[in-house]
């Protein structure tokens, strides 16, 4: 009788180990499927991201300033959108330092979207001295850049 239970317990071992290997399958096939629908997912995301920045196109084409005691102050932006889609302007750096957000309700109570084929003028914070030899870069919240020298922005003389 002995030999019978003996037996009985090797036969509930294997149904146990092939329990566990068979979760162990089902959660490593599980997780499997998991990332690769993250992965898809966040590649679609990405092509779908790629393919607006392609649309997006700004281009600086005047600035506004503001004469204080001899000394002048830059005051707004005229950005025009070529593209095909709907642009929203994020960062203003002058020589490649971060100057504000024009987003802020306190620059631009309307925002900063420029509709395509649009042109809209950013009010930037009046503390920023005119000096031509800068560059005044604009970007859009999809990364998008345009660059130019204040000088050809306040003569008109800038070319695309």
């Amino acid at each position: 009788m002995s030999w019978l239970i003996e037996r009985r317990n090797r036969g509930i071992s294997s149904v146990f180990g092939s329990v566990l290997i068979l979760l162990l399958v089902l959660t490593l096939a599980a997780t499997l499927f998991l990332s690769l629908y993250a992965y898809e997912e966040k590649a679609e995301e990405s092509i779908i991201l790629e393919e607006e920045r392609t649309q997006e196109k700004i281009v600086l084409i005047s600035l506004s300033t503001e004469n204080v005691s001899g000394t002048e102050y830059l005051t707004a932006l005229f950005i025009n959108n070529t593209g095909t889609i709907t642009t929203r302007i994020r960062a203003v750096y002058i020589d490649n330092n971060f100057v504000c957000d024009p987003t802020n309700p306190a620059l631009n109570p309307n925002d900063t979207y420029i509709n395509p084929k649009d042109s809209l003028w950013i009010r930037i914070p009046n503390n920023l001295e005119y000096k031509p030899f800068s560059k005044i870069e604009v970007a859009t919240e999809r990364g998008m850049k345009s660059v130019e020298y204040e000088w050809k922005l306040k003569t008109g003389s800038q070319a695309e």
